[in-house]
């Protein structure tokens, strides 16, 4: 998964987003986290300012750590953010990351990133949640910071490989 916590980013008021963390708070602040092959989901509500970030480690609905789960953790996400926000809010949504990290035939044939992305977006559309702004895939790690103020999702993208940092912003 390669996700480190060395990182250039401020992460500001709110904090780092662990693998199977999920984090929900209210502007002022931001929620922060490292990408590899796993998948960040940011459910908004930008009337309110409340967003919460979830770090999903695999697709599926298992029985490990059910938070590092695709299923248990895009449900969880929502009901907490509607918690915070109200249960008549309008949520909007943002995924990032899913990367594929090391290379080969038989890493293409088991891409478990851009599976985790693809099945955090049908539990999305089965929810009837607007994804406003998505980057993933590739083969690049992602720092990410999520401004609950303005509700922009700051990337920095590791292609020191190729060209450097990338800066981008949904």
């Amino acid at each position: 998964m390669n996700e480190g916590r060395n990182s250039s980013l401020q992460f500001g008021s709110v904090g780092y987003i662990p693998i199977g963390g999920i984090k929900v708070a209210k502007a002022p602040g931001k929620l922060a986290t490292l990408l590899g092959s796993c998948v960040a989901l940011v459910v908004y509500d930008r009337e309110t300012g409340t967003g919460g970030l979830s770090h999903i480690l695999l697709s599926g609905d298992g029985t490990i750590d059910r938070t590092k789960l695709s299923d248990p953790a895009v449900k969880r996400l929502i009901s907490e953010v509607k918690k915070v926000a109200g249960q008549n809010t309008r949520l909007e949504a943002k995924i990032v990351g899913g990367a594929l990290l090391h290379g080969g035939i038989s890493s293409m044939l088991c891409d478990i990133g851009r599976n985790t992305a693809l099945r955090v977006m049908e539990l999305l559309v089965e929810r009837r949640i607007d994804i406003t702004g998505m980057h993933i895939g590739g083969t690049c790690k992602r720092e990410i910071v999520f401004d609950l103020d303005t509700g922009k999702m700051h990337l920095k993208i590791d292609n020191a490989c190729k060209t450097g940092k990338l800066e981008i912003t949904l």
